[in-house]
């Protein structure tokens, strides 16, 4: 089976990963599950485990120090509870990979969450999860070990992974 890739260009800055999804969402199928990984996280082969995804919502996550990632709080059954950008709500840490049971879901919590203010602020996806919270949808996650995550967020940590190191965080 192969797969049926486009490459979209983009005239513009967007504001955000969640912003940027959306301009692939003519090539959707409204039905079919949505997985939207960011370009900033490299995790190691064979970590990402599709047969452990489950519930509305799935985000992949690992430990790490520091306060610039997307936190994902957990009730005592292992359920997310609250998703926040920046602030350090718990130790779980999003990789940048965020899965909807359906592209229709996705589409339809971006409009909710962003709305007409899509101009004025910075479109983070994790916080949209906090809609299918309220609404009583299940959200999980996944740890990924924090020794299969590199993080390519700057120059530095990119030349640090070209050169074959594998410094997480």
């Amino acid at each position: 089976m192969g797969i049926d890739a486009k490459i979209i260009e983009l005239d513009k800055l967007t504001h955000g990963q969640a912003e940027t999804a959306m301009f692939a969402s003519k090539f959707w199928q409204a039905d079919e599950p949505l997985m939207i990984y960011n370009i900033d996280t490299y995790v190691k082969p064979g970590q990402l485990r599709a047969e452990l995804i489950h519930g509305a919502g799935f985000i992949l996550c690992f430990m790490a120090a520091g306060t610039h990632w997307s936190f994902v709080r957990l009730d005592e059954d292992g359920t997310a509870v609250e998703v926040l950008e920046k602030i350090r709500i718990s130790n779980h840490c999003s990789i940048g990979a965020y899965y909807f049971e359906s592209a229709r879901l996705y589409a339809e919590l971006y409009k909710d969450f962003y709305g007409n203010d899509s101009g004025r602020v910075e479109q983070y996806i994790a916080p949209i999860y906090n809609l299918l919270i309220v609404r009583g949808a299940e959200v999980y996650i996944q740890d990924i070990p924090a020794e299969f995550v590199h993080v390519l967020g700057t120059p530095a940590e990119v030349e640090t992974f070209a050169r074959g190191g594998f410094k997480n965080v």
